[in-house]
This record gives C-alpha cells, structure tokens and sequence, in this order.
C-alpha cells in the first residue's frame, strides 16, 4: 500500500503550509508581524469601555435581598432570637512587632470592651477568653470576632 502524501507539517512546502494554517494561526501570525498595532487595538478598545462605563453610570452594589428563601429565613431566626449571632461580621486584628500579646492582654481586652461601646457592634470577642486558636503560634498575632447589626459597607460617619 501506498502513502501519496506525508501528513507531516513540516514537509509541507512554505507555499502550501499557509493554506493548511487555521483560522486561530493565521490570526496569531497577523498579531505577531505587527504587534505596536495589535496593542495599539488594545488600547482602544480599552478606552472605549472606559467611557461605555462612564456614560452607563453602572454603580456596584452589594445589597441583594432574595425573600422566600432558607438563607434569609434563617437570618431573621437568628435576629428574632439570637440578634448577637444575626448581622453582618468582621475582624479586628491585633499584633505586635516585638514580644507577645500577653504581655499586652489588658490592652487588648480594653480595646475589646471598647467595641462594645461602639455604635452597630452587636458583640465583639475577647480572643483570649473565647477563642484560643486565635492567637498566633508565635503569640503576636490575635483577632476578634465583631458582629454589625448593619452591613459593614453601611457604616462609618454620615456625609
């Protein structure tokens, strides 16, 4: 049995080879024999959806609500009994450069206490009392636990 042809790539005369390239491969060998116009497109098209977005006034945001389901049920349980676990939560980090927090623990502990005092904070925890895998191994490393009764983003001064 005969072969007519060698199915090889590379034995393809360069005259032939550009009639067996796909599509993909034609447009990469384009890009690279002319790259500043490649990027120079890039650009453009970049500065286009700059403005798109400048013109279409999008704004983010974060506040989804979806009625009816487990999670948001579940949420208004822990409000209606439990408004200490409800609400949105965040971290406060301690640590120190030198030496370990418990040399510092009644600064900590103060700090902690403060929070409580702040507006929205629901709990804060102390992270020597409720949580020891909090601190750190090498001990200047700790956090505590704040819950919001209001979404974090939300919070702060009025303007």
């Amino acid at each position: 049995m005969a072969i007519s042809g060698s199915s090889d790539p590379a034995s393809v005369s360069p005259g032939r080879a550009s009639s067996r390239l796909g599509r993909l491969a034609r447009l990469g060998s384009a890009c690279a024999r002319r790259p500043w116009l490649v990027i120079g497109i890039w650009l453009a098209v970049l500065v286009l959806a700059v403005i798109a977005r400048q013109l279409a006034g999008g704004v983010f945001s974060d506040n989804v609500e979806l009625p009816q389901t487990q999670s948001t049920t579940g949420a208004a349980l822990l409000r209606a009994h439990e408004p200490s676990a409800a609400g949105s939560s965040g971290l406060v980090v301690f640590h120190v450069a030198t030496g370990s927090l418990g040399a510092d623990r009644a600064q900590v502990e103060q700090a902690v206490s403060a929070l409580h005092g702040l507006p929205d904070v629901l709990s804060a925890s102390n992270p020597f009392a409720t949580n020891p895998a909090a601190l750190s191994a090498d001990g200047r490393t700790t956090y505590s636990t704040v819950q919001f009764d209001a979404r974090p983003k939300t919070l702060g001064p009025t303007t």
